[in-house]
């Protein structure tokens, strides 16, 4: 019976002793039949090494599967944090202004706006300022100062007022509470007065307060 050892050596007494064995082939065949279980591919034979290629190219492809199943999830997550990063720096920089802008500059642009609108400028001109601010002919004049205003401040994180006053009136206070969300107010104001054709003359000074929301 054909033997070999577990360093893959072969036993050549042993093989003698089957080519020996008696005359006929016939008991030749049934011993190496019998003997097929113990004889393994030599390590150099090409079978074996077909057999390591093989097992080789299958690892080499499925680590490749592999790697490129996780690139893709690593790019998956990637984009996915970019976008959720893009996002919040977009909607904090709507909603807070940077604390190195001068809102006091914004202000004389916005009144000369308001100046420059024939239908605000002849509204604002018939303030009545003897009547309170609620009264039914001031309340719409505010409403749509304050609108033509909030148009063109798009920044949610700003405040403002305004107050319509007399042209004498040095003072023209805030009309509502102090608002405490604010650690600090701009203001500034512009007298509107009518146009040489208008026949009216009783210019009136509005004034603009701006404040961040805290």
């Amino acid at each position: 019976m054909v033997n070999k050892n577990m360093d893959n050596s072969f036993d050549w007494s042993s093989f003698w002793r089957i080519i020996h064995h008696g005359n006929s082939g016939q008991k030749f065949i049934p011993i190496m039949e019998n003997s097929v279980d113990y004889v393994t591919a030599h390590s150099n034979s090409p079978d074996r090494e077909f057999e390591t290629k093989g097992s080789s190219i299958n690892q080499i492809l499925c680590n490749r599967i592999h790697d490129k199943k996780a690139f893709m999830r690593i790019v998956e997550a990637t984009l996915a944090v970019l976008i959720i990063f893009s996002a919040l720096l977009l909607l904090s920089y709507n909603r807070t202004p940077q604390k190195t802008t001068d809102l006091g500059k914004m202000i004389p642009p916005l009144l000369r706006e308001v100046a420059e609108n024939p239908d605000l400028r002849t509204q604002i001109i018939n303030y009545n300022t003897s009547k309170p601010q609620e009264d039914q002919s001031n309340a719409p004049i505010l409403n749509n100062t304050e609108l033509f205003i909030k148009e063109r401040i798009p920044n949610q994180a700003l405040n403002f007022s305004i107050s319509i006053c007399p042209l004498n009136d040095s003072v023209c206070p805030l009309r509502i509470p102090y608002p405490r969300e604010a650690e600090e107010i701009f203001a500034g104001e512009r007298v509107i007065s009518a146009s040489v054709t208008e026949r009216k003359f009783d210019p009136k000074r509005i004034k603009l307060f701006i404040w961040r929301k805290s």
